[in-house]
């Protein structure tokens, strides 16, 4: 009787897509929804080089979490940052922005802190190239491509005036494309007369990738117009090479055949791979005791959590949209049981019903 007078308490930790969409999914579930994160918006993460490149502002791209979630009166907002989570004890702590920490005990725990940047082993290259994947990094992007041309007209030689106007950006994915034709845009129409010393069009962009195409998992077709787009608008693509070193005055590549090339660019953006995040939280230090924090119950499909919901092993299931626009949840562990139950039922029914005649078929038919 307790489960239907007190609603199961639900945590999500982050509100990126996963978190938010989970929190939407739960609107009409009988459960208490906490959403927690440590910035107070939801980022579309997808239109962010448009921010970088001062296209869309920020408020354009981001909108505070209590806003959208607004209607669904079963979800609350707590601006925190998690730095652990007790999971015998089922309790996440977090730290405040300003300071004490809070205990937020939970029934069941959605871990949603999403991806950050990955330097391959070279965080040191982070201070010197700037990685795309919060609204910061976007913003100091922006301050990092406009300050370039502003330092090229006031450098004291050609040399120097030519190592600002040089800009290499590292991944060859949808980020590194994105942006690579941005900058070119910004250098040929948006800064258009409006240097007297310098010519914007004469910008360098160079787009280093460690494949031989850009834009690989695409495919062939995509890869293929992507890459004779980017020439067409002045864009250098350097294929099949690798960062060996960098600094604030450029970097070193290899390529496939072992030649190191240095390159002087005072500009060097980060858009290759991203990883999960190394803490239990999202941003704070794990103490490792919720080192396996995937969640140990999941939803059977089409039902939501009640008083004969049963555990089930660990999964990594996710929400997915049915054909009704309902959502539901799917679990492996779940999904491979009830098959194995119908296909068991349906050799119990066929070994029980009588054999056909000769004469007839299965379906009674002559």
């Amino acid at each position: 009787m307790e489960d239907h007078v007190t609603p199961r308490r639900v945590v999500i930790v982050g509100g990126g897509f996963a978190g938010l969409f989970a929190a939407r999914a739960l609107r009409r579930a009988p459960v208490a929804v906490t959403l927690l994160d440590h910035r107070a918006h939801h980022l579309f993460q997808p239109l962010l080089y448009q921010c970088a490149a001062g296209i869309l502002s920020e408020g354009q791209i981001a909108q505070p979490l209590r806003a959208v979630l607004r209607r669904h009166t079963n979800v609350r907002c707590l601006l925190a940052d998690a730095t652990d989570v007790d999971v015998k004890a089922r309790l996440v702590h977090t730290r405040r922005p300003a300071g004490g920490s809070v205990a937020v005990p939970y029934d069941d725990l959605i871990v949603a802190v999403g991806m950050r940047q990955s330097y391959f082993g070279h965080d040191e290259f982070a201070a010197h190239a700037p990685g795309m994947k919060t609204l910061a990094d976007a913003l100091e992007i922006r301050r990092r491509l406009y300050r370039a041309f502003e330092m090229a007209e006031s450098a004291a030689d050609a040399e120097e005036r030519r190592q600002w106007l040089t800009f290499a950006l590292v991944g060859g994915g949808p980020t590194g494309v994105e942006l690579a034709g941005q900058i070119r845009e910004i250098a040929g129409h948006t800064l258009d007369r409006e240097f007297r010393t310098i010519d914007p069009l004469q910008a360098r962009v160079l787009l280093f990738e460690g494949s031989d195409k850009v834009l690989g998992p695409f495919g062939e077709p995509l890869a293929g117009r992507a890459a004779r787009t980017l020439a067409d608008l002045g864009v250098e693509l350097h294929l099949g090479t690798r960062v060996t070193d960098l600094d604030a005055d450029g970097l070193t590549v290899e390529d496939r055949q072992g030649t190191t090339t240095r390159y002087a660019a005072r500009t060097v953006l980060w858009t290759a791979g991203v990883e999960a995040p190394g803490s239990t939280g999202n941003g704070g230090s794990s103490s490792g005791r919720a080192s396996s924090s995937r969640p140990e119950r999941c939803w059977p499909t089409r039902r939501a959590p009640g008083p004969s919901w049963k555990a089930s092993p660990p999964c990594t299931c996710s929400p997915v949209r049915t054909t009704s626009t309902r959502w539901r949840r799917r679990c492996c562990a779940a999904g491979s049981r009830a098959r194995s139950t119908a296909s068991a039922r349906r050799s119990a029914a066929t070994a029980s019903s009588p054999p056909t005649s000769a004469g007839r078929s299965s379906s009674g038919r002559t």
